[in-house]
């Protein structure tokens, strides 16, 4: 499953007092993590993401995604198992002319699948096990 969600921050929306959206999802593991910052940005605008109070990404609590018409992307293996299923998005705006979007995208296979696949697994090892 994917998830898309776009934050718009405000001019002069400061570090301290950042904006900040929920956004749910389901329960899985988070395979996939992409941020996407349009042109225009200029380094102006930053964004991290959270778990409850727990700092995801970038893991460094000084640290921020910036960017300026490019895309932050990596794989990920985080399971989400408990309640809430959300992640927090967060950010800042140094412009103080204009507001700002940064894109957060989540691949996330559902528990269902990943359990699926454990379980089809064991009994794969456990077949090619009997047979040898």
């Amino acid at each position: 499953m994917l998830y898309e969600y776009g934050l718009t921050i405000p001019a002069n929306t400061s570090k301290s007092a950042p904006v900040s959206a929920e956004v749910p999802v389901s329960p899985g593991r988070l395979v996939r993590v992409l941020i996407l910052f349009p042109l225009g940005h200029r380094g102006y605008t930053h964004a991290w993401i959270q778990r409850g109070e727990h700092r995801l990404f970038p893991s460094d609590p000084e640290e921020t995604f910036v960017g300026d018409g490019h895309i932050i992307d990596w794989p990920e293996d985080y399971v989400l198992d408990d309640i809430p299923y959300t992640f927090k998005v967060y950010g800042y705006n140094d412009d103080d002319s204009y507001q700002h979007t940064i894109y957060f995208h989540f691949a996330i296979i559902p528990l269902v699948a990943v359990g699926a696949r454990a379980a089809a697994g064991g009994w794969l090892a456990k077949l090619k096990e009997a047979l040898t």
